[in-house]
C-alpha cells in the first residue's frame, strides 16, 4: 500500500491527480490507507477517472505476473511494447521481476530495452520485491467493462472468501 500511496503521491506532485480539498484553502485529500482498506479522493471527472483506471489497475507486488512489454503497470505510460529501443527483442514472456534483482530495477538492462524517453517514467515507481505478495488487480470492472462500487466489492469479496488463500 506504501507504494500505491507513492505512485499517487507522484502524480498529485505532478498536477495529474486533482485531490479533494475539504474547505477552501485547506488541506488536500488524494488517498486514506487504514490497516486493510483504502479510500482514494479525486476530482469527479472522466480524466480523473481514467487515471485513478491507470494507477489502479495492475498495481506490482512481487512482479511475478505481470508482463513487462504488454500489459501496462505505469501509470503513466501505454504498454511498454510503445517505448521499445529499435534495437531490442521482444520476448512475450518478459515479466516486470525479470527487470529488477531484489527490490532494485536493473537500469542497463531498462536502457537496453527502451527508448531514453520513458526510462524517467520508472524512477518513482518501486521495483518488485519477492517479499511484497502476490501482484493483484485492485481495480474491477464488471462484465461490461464498466467500473462500479459493486463489481469492486465482488471482487475483494471474492479473494477474502477465497478458501484456496486462507489455507
Amino acid at each position: 500500500m506504501e507504494s500505491l500511496g507513492h505512485c499517487i503521491r507522484q502524480a498529485v506532485d505532478n498536477g495529474l491527480w486533482e485531490p479533494f480539498q475539504l474547505v477552501r484553502g485547506g488541506l488536500l485529500v488524494s488517498l486514506l490507507l487504514f490497516a486493510d482498506d483504502l479510500i482514494l479522493y479525486a476530482k469527479a471527472t472522466m480524466a480523473q477517472a481514467e487515471l485513478i483506471d491507470k494507477t489502479l489497475y495492475d498495481f506490482v507486488s512481487n512482479g511475478e505476473s505481470i508482463r513487462f512489454w504488454h500489459d501496462q503497470w505505469n501509470p503513466q505510460l501505454a504498454a511498454l511494447i510503445h517505448y521499445r529501443h529499435s534495437h531490442a527483442e521482444v520476448h512475450d514472456d518478459l515479466l516486470i521481476r525479470d527487470v529488477s534483482d531484489t527490490s532494485s530495477w536493473d537500469w542497463e538492462l531498462l536502457s537496453e530495452l527502451l527508448v531514453p524517453e520513458a526510462i524517467p517514467y520508472l524512477y518513482n515507481i518501486p521495483a518488485p520485491s519477492p517479499l511484497a505478495g502476490l501482484d493483484r488487480c485492485f481495480w474491477s470492472c464488471d462484465m461490461n467493462g464498466k467500473f462500479t462500487v459493486k463489481s469492486t466489492y465482488i471482487k475483494l469479496s471474492e479473494s477474502a472468501w477465497d478458501i484456496k488463500e486462507s489455507k
